[in-house]
């Protein structure tokens, strides 16, 4: 099943509404981390995103804020990203927005599944200038949908800026989960 920004499910019953409904370990684990004064949050967040996603502590990506409808991601222009015109490299820019996308959508799926990237769409608009700040978010009829199917598909919409609020590029992340398999 795939959804954009509508999704038309019916679940079967009430009580596998509930279960479905039941905030994940992500979600209940962000929950808490955010009730902290947020310096304090900012860092429990990237160090938990570090310790889930380990290339984000090579690019020392830092999360800004997590919550099921919005997350943010930062990436320092430093020497360890920048391609050989000294702005943060292509596949930084787009591990950046895929790192936004994948943890946020991950706070409302059912627990015990497994989500992988189906498709990334990327144009490059311009070259970004400094750090770079990814946003991604969901509507609450995504977050229902994601929360309530056991297997399907969503595109999760992104947006990348650079220092002086650009857009360098256009990032379509296409997000699929399934049951995870039984060893």
């Amino acid at each position: 099943m795939t959804s954009n920004a509508t999704a038309n499910t019916t679940p079967n019953t009430t009580a596998n509404t509930a279960q479905r409904s039941k905030p994940n370990r992500f979600a209940q684990l962000t929950q808490n981390i955010n009730k902290l004064p947020a310096p304090i949050a900012t860092r429990l967040l990237s160090l938990f995103a570090q310790k889930t996603v380990k290339l984000l502590n090579t690019t020392n990506t830092r999360i800004v804020s997590w919550t099921p409808s919005h997350c943010q991601a930062s990436l320092r222009n430093r020497k360890k990203v920048q391609n050989h015109i000294g702005s943060v490299h292509a596949a930084a820019q787009i591990m950046l927005c895929e790192t936004a996308t994948g943890l946020l959508l991950s706070l409302s799926l059912p627990e015990g599944v497994v989500q992988v990237v189906k498709s990334i769409e990327t144009d490059f608009v311009k070259r970004a200038k400094g750090d770079l700040v990814a946003i991604a978010t969901l509507t609450e009829e995504q977050q229902h949908f994601a929360r309530s199917e056991p297997e399907g598909e969503l595109v999760v919409p992104v947006k990348l800026y650079d220092e002086d609020e650009n857009s360098p590029i256009d990032c379509k992340i296409t997000w699929a989960w399934r049951k995870k398999r039984k060893a």
